[in-house]
């Protein structure tokens, strides 16, 4: 029995909660609103009927038909399929530092096990959703970053199980909360995992401390719960950092594309016209031409289960579908492997663009604890005259 199933009553939603999903469905997805399903929507895009499982209804998020048989069928196919992507190597048993800091160096994926034996949050269940919903029911979590849509935990596991809602839905809803532990609350959630020693040093964690309140750093943590069929569509994680990714409960499919891989090749769109592809639709509709070999290099596909870590290197496109009701937890991180791989550069020229206040910060906090990357920057500024940090070159 997974964690999202249990003491959790679907048809506990009332009209305030569906009004909730509704508009963090809009929020997150406004591509698959109402407009002009039911009739004119008004402000709020809501229909004018008085049912509300119509007025709240968006069969958009449904259009796939990506449910019951269907899903089983697409499940069974891709469990079958694991064997025909490239191999992703399998690090257990162990110190395993050295290898993975081998996987590092080369910037490949690895699977790595036995990273988790040590948290209490896995042991005892306290991290799998069950283990949140019973101790943070009425806490809002956050669904993204983009748009920060939140829903409590309650109201959350009873749209995932409900049959008009997360169980027919193409692509659900799935927290993706970068501020876990941050309030009060759920502060005791960061003692319940450790971050694995054996990555590389987190280089972000180097810059000044922000003086202004409401400054921080770029978010690099987060936990993410998901029923069947919700995922993480194509991308690169930002500010080519590279990733972790350790799964508490459920079963997740990876897809992995290697640094150069053209984005347009394999489905992403362009981030200011095109909509991000839903993982589950991805893998019904273009997973399967790949591994028939149709770019010059098959993707890397990997299927992970409890207790078990990803590593994802930077640069890297990748995908992720929950194939079972998952609960993860993640860290985003920003390593060096010495000059000849030239990481810190291009994390530098992204930051500098995206970044630009956590920029001057990380720069300063360089210079003071990492001279021997100040250096390498330095070099790199003075082969460019308009970069943000000439003034602090000496």
């Amino acid at each position: 029995m997974s964690g999202f199933d249990g003491e959790i009553d679907p048809h506990s939603l009332i009209a305030e909660d569906l009004r909730e999903i509704y508009k963090l469905k809009r929020q997150e997805r406004p591509h698959l609103s109402n407009k002009g399903t039911f009739g004119e929507d008004d402000e709020n895009g809501e229909n004018d009927s008085d049912n509300i499982w119509v007025k709240y209804d968006l069969p958009l998020w449904r259009s796939h038909e990506l449910n019951g048989e269907a899903w089983e069928e697409l499940k069974r196919r891709l469990l079958e399929s694991v064997v025909l992507g490239n191999e992703v190597a399998i690090v257990e048993g162990g110190d395993v530092r050295e290898k993975v800091r081998l996987h590092e160096r080369e910037n490949r994926p690895v699977l790595i096990r036995g990273l988790m034996e040590s948290w209490s949050g896995y042991k005892t269940g306290s991290l799998t959703f069950r283990g949140l919903r019973n101790r943070f029911p009425q806490v809002p979590f956050r669904f993204s970053d983009t748009h920060g849509g939140m829903l409590d935990l309650e109201t959350y596991g009873a749209y995932c199980l409900h049959p008009l809602q997360g169980m027919v839905d193409d692509s659900p809803l799935a927290v993706y909360d970068s501020e876990f532990g941050d309030d009060d609350m759920t502060s005791p959630l960061l003692q319940e995992y450790e971050v694995p020693t054996c990555f590389g040093e987190d280089l972000f964690h180097l810059a000044e401390e922000a003086e202004e309140e409401g400054t921080s750093n770029p978010p690099y943590r987060w936990i993410l719960c998901g029923p069947p069929r919700s995922g993480t569509g194509l991308h690169i994680d930002p500010l080519m950092t590279s990733a972790w990714v350790a799964l508490v409960e459920g079963l997740k499919m990876w897809c992995l594309f290697p640094r150069g891989t053209k984005g347009y090749k394999i489905g992403v769109r362009d981030g200011e016209t095109g909509v991000q592809i839903s993982s589950s639709i991805w893998f019904k509709d273009y997973f399967w031409k790949f591994l028939k070999g149709d770019l010059d290099e098959r993707p890397h596909v990997v299927l992970q289960r409890p207790g078990e870590t990803v590593y994802v290197p930077s640069g890297w496109y990748h995908l992720v579908l929950n194939l079972e009701h998952s609960t993860a937890v993640t860290h985003n991180y920003a390593e060096d492997n010495g000059a000849e791989s030239n990481r810190v550069e291009e994390m530098w020229d992204v930051v500098k663009e995206e970044e630009k206040e956590f920029a001057v910060r990380w720069r300063k906090g360089l210079k003071e604890k990492r001279p021997d990357l100040e250096e390498r920057l330095k070099k790199m500024t003075q082969r460019s005259n308009n970069d943000l940090m000439t003034d602090f070159d000496d």
